[in-house]
């Protein structure tokens, strides 16, 4: 009984060095991603970002909100 717990848990072990976090995009040079989507129509960038990532087009967009915030100071600067 004790050998099949510690045979499990080593495969447990095993599993989880063998599991690897990799990304959708698999490009980490942002750089390299920009020159790919630089040249395409907005549209088509969005249409093909969400296909790659499973998202839907809708967070490819930028918020209207972001846009009609007014660019005023703080009144606490100290937060």
């Amino acid at each position: 009984m004790l050998e099949n717990i510690i045979s499990s848990f080593q495969n447990c072990q095993r599993y989880d060095e063998a599991k690897v976090d990799t990304p959708v995009l698999r490009m980490t040079d942002t750089s390299e991603v920009y020159r790919v989507f630089k040249d395409m129509k907005p549209e088509l960038a969005r249409k093909q970002l969400s296909t790659i990532t499973l998202t839907t087009e809708h967070r490819w967009f930028p918020r209207a909100r972001d846009k009609k915030a007014k660019k005023t100071e703080m009144n606490r600067p100290f937060l």
